[in-house]
């Protein structure tokens, strides 16, 4: 019975493999995608997780996705530019005074002539166009407003998901890991000994596998988190 279910986890551990080597391969495909097949098809990844540094606070990451995302930068420009048509189509209300002046001389006469042309738009006043002005302004300045407010929103979402993956990652290197570790050495020990059944060094080894698993899990959601926290602020931490 034991050699049996040694043979079941066997089979499990190898099909968590396969799965695992499928889904990098996948996604290594996807990322040559990316790129318009510049990677080409054998290529590696080289790195490690992030790491969370110490004084990262929020109030200045967020302070730098004002200045910087260029989102923003571009809904900024547009509100200038949607400001300026609305004075040009204010003071186009203001007539053009035009003077002209011309000399003639006809049959031994002479004479100096000037025009003065002062319109006067008294029916027209180009409320149209100033109204139109201004409500393109007043678009542009809410779709800033909605952009900075989805700003603060993602920046928020991601330093909190940042924090929440540091914090379970604090809590695997602090004792769960040595924990699973030290359960399985004394597991192994009392098998060697007699004093235990295979099964239990088994069950060891489960336990210790499923804590490795949930430690890289979190560090992926870490650096997970950064990334969209260097999207969010549209730069690198």
């Amino acid at each position: 019975f034991e050699a049996i279910k040694a043979d079941v986890e066997v089979m499990k551990a190898n099909q968590e493999l396969t799965r695992a080597e499928n889904a990098a391969r996948v996604r290594l495909v996807g990322l040559d995608t990316l790129t318009a097949g510049a990677l080409g098809s054998a290529f590696t990844v080289q790195g490690d997780f992030k790491s969370f540094r110490e004084g990262m606070k929020l109030q200045d990451l967020t302070a730098r996705g004002f200045a910087q995302h260029p989102t923003l930068r571009r809904l900024e420009k547009l509100v200038e530019r949607a400001a300026f048509t609305v004075v040009r189509e204010q003071q186009s209300r203001v007539p053009d005074v035009t003077v002209r002046g011309s000399y003639q001389r006809d049959a031994g006469r002479e004479g100096v002539i000037a025009n003065l042309t002062v319109p006067m738009p008294i029916w027209y006043q180009r409320q149209g166009e100033i109204s139109a002005a201004l409500g393109t302004k007043r678009s542009v300045e809410a779709e800033l407003l909605r952009a900075r407010n989805e700003l603060v929103r993602a920046i928020n979402q991601h330093f909190q998901e940042a924090e929440t993956a540091q914090k379970q990652i604090e809590l695997f290197e602090q004792g769960l890991l040595r924990q699973a570790r030290e359960a399985l050495r004394i597991a192994q020990l009392s098998f060697q000994q007699g004093a235990s059944s295979l099964l239990e060094v088994l069950d060891a080894q489960r336990v210790e596998r499923q804590i490795l698993s949930d430690y890289y899990r979190a560090r992926f959601e870490l650096s997970v988190a950064f990334t969209r926290l260097e999207r969010s602020i549209g730069g690198s931490l």
